[in-house]
């Protein structure tokens, strides 16, 4: 592999932190954004009816409370097999119940997107700072 020359080098240092600074600013929004959900929500039981993409992302079907029995697909860092038993929450002031505002009760489903950037972000925080001192090394 090649090194990589100093004006590429400094670049990274730079942009990389920006990037992975912005990926943390969206990961506290969207981490309110979810607290504030949860919040709000109601409960409910569901149950698991069918899978897509090998249990990652389950296809639930529940009543909320003063309606009709409907279905939603759910994805983050979980794993569930048709029939099992999960609370599910959602808003009940939405005219159909679906994606976005309604969502498993578990951490893996409720906190994946913030996981997901808080890692992208801090791993561009890392590449950056680390390109930018070893350029001002040499």
């Amino acid at each position: 592999m090649q090194p990589t020359d100093q004006s590429t080098q400094k670049l990274l240092g730079i942009l990389f932190p920006i990037l992975g600074i912005v990926l943390l600013l969206g990961a506290g929004l969207e981490g309110l954004v979810t607290y504030r959900f949860i919040t709000l929500a109601s409960r409910a039981e569901g149950k698991v009816v069918r899978l897509n993409a090998s249990g990652a992302h389950p296809v639930v079907q529940f009543t909320p409370a003063g309606g009709a029995a409907t279905e939603f697909s759910d994805s983050g860092y979980i794993n569930y097999a048709v029939g099992d038993q999960v609370t599910v929450l959602y808003l009940k002031d939405t005219q159909n119940p679906s994606i976005p505002w309604t969502k498993i009760d578990t951490p893996g489903a409720l906190w994946s997107e913030e996981i997901t950037l808080v890692g992208l972000g801090a791993a561009m925080m890392i590449v950056g700072l680390y390109n930018r001192h070893q350029h001002k090394r040499r």
